[in-house]
């Protein structure tokens, strides 16, 4: 009886140092914000102004996104016949209309957070040495 071996092909583990390929767990490629869905932008949770500034730019994507979308549907709902189509109109309309005022409340917060953050991060990096090193 002869035993036949099978090649082991060696994967990179978690513990072997391999690079990501910005896939999550599941396999799937993780796409860059585009704003088609609402920014999960916390501003009492935000205190570092790298974060301030990544939810400024979530919170502008998604209303330049409604703004697009909104003028879309109002072209489309000024050539459609359909009514169903029509009512279908209606209700992401209002959805945007109520979404608006959200969504310029959160940027209100992080503009006014933005000063304190500044300062704080001015002041840690103006006393930044370096000093020589040693191997």
């Amino acid at each position: 009886m002869i035993k036949e071996t099978i090649p082991q092909v060696e994967t990179p583990g978690e513990d072997q140092g391999s690079q990501g390929s910005g896939n999550d767990q599941n396999g799937n490629k993780k796409n860059e914000y585009d704003g088609s869905t609402p920014p999960r932008v916390s501003p009492k949770l935000i205190g570092t102004l790298a974060g301030c500034d990544s939810g400024m730019k979530r919170v502008q994507k998604r209303s330049a996104y409604l703004k697009q979308r909104y003028e879309d549907l109002k072209q489309e709902n000024e050539t459609s016949t359909s009514l169903v189509r029509k009512d279908e109109i209606l209700k992401e309309k209002e959805k945007i209309e109520e979404e608006a005022p959200k969504l310029k409340g959160t940027r209100e917060a992080l503009e006014a957070k933005l000063p304190d953050l500044e300062a704080k991060n001015k002041e840690r990096l103006e006393n930044i040495k370096f000093d020589a090193l040693d191997f």
